[in-house]
């Protein structure tokens, strides 16, 4: 089974992303991690290839800042992303640039990635995350594990599945 992580981010030292630790919370799952950057007003772009992986294959982009509304640009940067993953992989993971995944739930993904991995009917797994904002109350996001088809699955379109450890 090969894995392919991927992430877009840009400007993550302006804003203060968490993005390297995103990263390296799905990395020992992942064959290959590949991280969109757009062109930032920061380090972000020396800050992905200081990674000490050699996992990590960046896209290099350039937003469309007119299309910030309603988060397009966003959706637009993310399938240049996956578009650029090669077809060898199984499954595809996608985390943004603001999650993490705890390391004692690693190894139930995996388990549910073998699972399906053979499973055409089955187009993805939701994991759902929980964020704790900087001094505010938690909220909760999902992040998607996405197998490899032709396009990018959204969190309605796949089946939710419990992972168990």
């Amino acid at each position: 089974m090969k894995v392919a992580g991927f992430t877009i981010i840009r400007n993550a030292r302006k804003y203060d992303y968490p993005v390297l630790e995103a990263i390296l919370s799905v990395l020992p799952l992942c064959d290959a991690f590949y991280v969109g950057v757009g062109q930032s007003d920061d380090d972000t772009r020396e800050m992905i290839e200081g990674i000490p992986s050699g996992k990590i294959v960046i896209v290099d982009s350039v937003w469309d800042d007119s299309l910030r509304e309603g988060g397009q640009v966003l959706s637009i940067e993310t399938n240049k992303v996956f578009d650029a993953i090669p077809e060898e992989f199984d499954w595809c993971f996608y985390i943004q640039s603001d999650e993490c995944v705890h390391e004692d739930d690693l190894k139930g993904i995996k388990q549910k990635m073998l699972l399906y991995k053979d499973d055409d009917t089955f187009t993805g797994i939701t994991i759902t995350l929980v964020l704790a904002g900087a001094g505010t109350s938690t909220r909760s996001a999902s992040s998607k594990t996405i197998k490899t088809s032709d396009h990018l699955k959204m969190p309605r379109d796949s089946e939710p599945v419990t992972i168990k450890n």
